[in-house]
């Protein structure tokens, strides 16, 4: 798979800032990470109560909203900071500003889109302060592994000892992008398969409940690495 780094800025600016943990984090902070990544439908009405006001889901269909499924595997984080490296489950619901009617991604390129993270569970506490203590994401420590067989990847996510989420990837052909100075290069393929169970999270990215495994299998969907 393809690797990417490069220096983002992250919407802060700054020298360095001291995390809870007592880690002190350059910024603009550079990372270097291997991603995956799958687009399933979801009920809009559902989708839309996660949201807080202002924000309209994209439809992944013409009667199905879009959510995104990321997981990621962090093999650098800053170059000083004394953060081990960290693997990222991330749900994340693309969305326009206001209120109005959206056509399934065509708001992708007609409209500012922004990706809501509503969940993002990772391995460490160094990594949940990151994202807790700089920008506010919804992050918890949870036991993620990915398994990469060379033809899938597999990720497979537990929280509190429950198994709350499976997703494999099938990696489709490569080819190069780079995007909004994220330099990155992409997998990309046809649309995806999926199969869902059931679990429930707050908006706020805790606990709600959680009845039953999720199971989700993308068939040569996209798959990027790149670092922010």
């Amino acid at each position: 798979m393809a690797t990417g780094d490069t220096t983002g800025s992250g919407g802060t600016d700054g020298e360095s800032e001291t995390l809870s943990t007592g880690h002190e984090v350059a910024l603009p902070l550079s990372t270097h990470a291997t991603m995956t990544g799958a687009v399933l439908s979801a009920a809009p009405e559902a989708v839309r109560d996660l949201l807080p006001a202002g924000l309209t889901p994209v439809r992944a269909t013409r009667s199905r909203a879009a959510v995104t499924l990321l997981c990621v595997d962090y093999d650098r984080i800053g170059y000083d900071s004394g953060i081990e490296p960290y693997n990222e489950f991330g749900v994340l619901i693309p969305a326009t500003h206001g209120d109005s009617r959206t056509l399934p991604y065509v708001s992708v390129f007609t409209r500012g889109v922004t990706g809501y993270v509503w969940h993002l569970p990772v391995t460490s506490e160094p990594a949940k302060a990151l994202g807790v203590d700089i920008w506010g994401y919804p992050k918890e420590v949870a036991d993620i592994t990915h398994d990469d067989d060379g033809t899938t990847r597999r990720t497979s996510v537990h929280i509190d000892g429950d198994h709350l989420i499976d997703v494999t990837v099938d990696r489709p052909p490569m080819v190069s992008r780079s995007d909004s100075g994220v330099s990155s290069r992409q997998r990309m393929g046809p649309s995806c398969a999926s199969r869902p169970s059931s679990t429930a999270r707050s908006a706020s990215g805790r606990t709600a409940t959680r009845s039953r495994t999720h199971s989700a299998t993308t068939h040569g969907h996209s798959v990027s690495e790149s670092s922010t």
